[in-house]
């Protein structure tokens, strides 16, 4: 499903409320109950243009906002993504894996969204804010997430985060943002803008950072270093076997063919896999549980790539 919308974070979130309603009553039906006071006000402060984003998605959904808050608290997919370049031009190829058995395509969706200066083109879930699978905007800022396992503490919903990364003009922003933000549990936020990667694995305690400007990158769902990897509850032995499968098989430069060849290689109930070229401003989708060819989502054109203002 592929939709489009311009307007405030308040309207985004009654119109995506009231469009995929169903999917999210469904989805609070399954929830336990849990305190989630401490969490919102943690959101309020820090990120309250998004709460109010959240509290309209939820009421337009009919469900409570402290079901919904939760929702966005919940476990998440496992995915593996790389960065590497097709045609010389810089690309990030991402599965998006299945966290739940009863999970489908059908529980993504394909938008493009306009909140003031900023557009964010890209692969979401029905039930949850945008900004949890794959995206870029028009600043050329590319975001996928991969989940990740690690000791939790009062802060801010890593759903919450990637939300607000996704209006970020520059990997500096968005370096920024990870750092000042008190986190409540942790995603790996694996961005690129231009030929530049920033790879931040976040836990509540400490963030791993990767930085390079071209080369290749891999990233699953477990920290890579030692002192990472003391913050993790949980290592998924799968996740190790992907990101070991794609570290061989990831080079500096690769063929559609070959990059393809890798992704499936490395799938995991995957539910869609996604290319995206963050100079030109567009993704290629494929569903994989059906039509196996790409589908083409372009942002607005601009004169030509420049690094943003921080």
């Amino acid at each position: 499903m592929y939709l489009e919308f311009t307007g405030s974070h308040a309207e985004l979130g009654s119109f995506l409320g009231k469009k995929f309603r169903l999917e999210i009553n469904q989805r609070v039906k399954k929830l336990k109950i849990l305190p989630v006071d401490p969490y919102i006000q943690a959101a309020q402060k820090t990120f309250p243009e998004i709460l109010i984003e959240a509290q309209n998605m939820a009421q337009a959904a009919g469900v409570s906002f402290e079901d919904f808050f939760l929702l966005n608290c919940s476990e998440s997919i496992h995915c593996t993504t790389i960065f590497t370049h097709l045609d010389n031009q810089p690309v990030v190829a991402h599965n998006e894996d299945s966290g739940d058995d009863n999970e489908t395509a059908n529980d993504l969706h394909l938008l493009k969204a306009k909140i003031g200066d900023t557009t964010i083109l890209g692969l979401h879930y029905k039930y949850q804010f945008i900004g949890t699978s794959a995206s870029i905007n028009n600043w050329g800022l590319v975001q996928c997430i991969d989940n990740l396992h690690s000791r939790p503490q009062i802060g801010v919903p890593r759903n919450f985060i990637a939300r607000a990364l996704l209006e970020c003009r520059s990997l500096a922003q968005a370096g920024q943002l990870l750092s000042q933000t008190p986190h409540a549990s942790g995603f790996n936020h694996f961005l690129v803008q231009g030929d530049d990667l920033l790879n931040i694995a976040v836990s509540p305690s400490y963030q791993e950072t990767t930085q390079m400007t071209g080369g290749h990158y891999v990233h699953t769902n477990h920290f890579l270093t030692p002192r990472g990897q003391a913050n993790e509850t949980y290592q998924p032995p799968e996740s190790v076997s992907r990101y070991q499968k794609a570290s061989r098989l990831a080079k500096d430069h690769m063929t559609q063919d070959e990059v393809l060849a890798l992704l499936t290689a490395c799938q995991d109930s995957t539910l869609a896999r996604a290319l995206i070229y963050p100079t030109q401003g567009k993704i290629l989708i494929q569903n994989t549980t059906s039509d196996l060819t790409f589908s083409l989502y372009q942002l607005p054109p601009r004169p030509a790539f420049y690094p943003a203002e921080t």
